[in-house]
């Protein structure tokens, strides 16, 4: 298999999805620093593009081989929107969210 001379449409599919979800994060991440909450926002870009993404990368690449490579990302956006909702709906009141 060569690695960097093949595409395929699966890991197309699903690496774009990544996109979509980063832009929620990326929202709320950006929502709570212009609100001056920073000891939200930092947790949401740390976890969402350090801890989340190097756990997802190192676990999927061991139990899918390279095609986890492709799905780690996805991975770690979605639990990343799993903790911006969390936050959203802990501190939305606060803030006039929910």
């Amino acid at each position: 298999m060569e690695v960097f001379g093949e595409y395929y449409g699966f890991e197309k599919i699903v690496f774009s999805v990544v996109f979509l979800l980063m832009g929620f994060n990326m929202y709320t991440s950006s929502l709570f620093t212009a609100l001056g909450d920073g000891k939200t926002s930092v947790p949401i870009s740390f976890f969402r593009g350090l801890v989340f993404l190097s756990i997802f990368v190192y676990a999927l690449s061991y139990l899918f081989g390279f095609r986890g490579l492709f799905a780690a990302m996805p991975a770690a956006e979605l639990v990343g929107v799993g903790l911006s909702l969390f936050f959203v709906l802990k501190k939305g009141k606060r803030y006039g969210l929910c």
